[in-house]
């Protein structure tokens, strides 16, 4: 499933929602998805374009991503779906902790929520490295998750 742009526009008297890369009416107009009706807008009433926050976390850096083991069809409150988080290299390497201890994914993360840990392009010097030694702490070995679970 690919979650796309939306538009936010008010029309019918509500706030409306609609897929922005959705085919185009006749002539190019935006149609209502309430009533159908190709509204007219001011400058000020203009649509807003609300960018999808689901993204390829590979394609980050410096990034906290949350996803799940089924992609955005596993990311639903009716489900028991297991959350799954990792933070990205310079690279856009996922370093996450699972059953197995560090795992560094180039996969996997396509479908994920991200949220930048510093301005875009301006990954903190030696994050990479900083990254790497905080991975290899004995905090974070399989064992560890094991017997925390188990406490729990």
């Amino acid at each position: 499933m690919e979650l796309g742009d939306l538009l936010r526009f008010s029309h019918c008297g509500r706030t409306v929602f609609t897929m922005a890369d959705a085919a185009p009416a006749p002539a190019g107009l935006l149609r209502c998805p309430e009533c159908g009706l190709a509204p007219s807008f001011s400058l000020v009433e203009a649509p807003v374009r609300v960018r999808s926050p689901v993204v390829d976390g590979h394609r980050t850096s410096c990034c906290f991503l949350v996803t799940s083991r089924h992609g955005l069809d596993g990311l639903s409150e009716e489900t028991d779906c297991e959350l799954h988080v990792g933070i990205s290299n310079s690279q856009g390497v996922v370093l996450s902790y699972t059953e197995s201890g560090v795992q560094r994914e180039q996969h996997g993360w396509e479908q994920s929520l991200v949220i930048p840990l510093v301005s875009p392009g301006n990954c903190i010097p030696n994050w990479d490295t900083q990254l790497d030694h905080f991975a290899a702490m004995d905090t974070w070995t399989a064992d560890r998750l094991r017997s925390r679970s188990l406490a729990l």
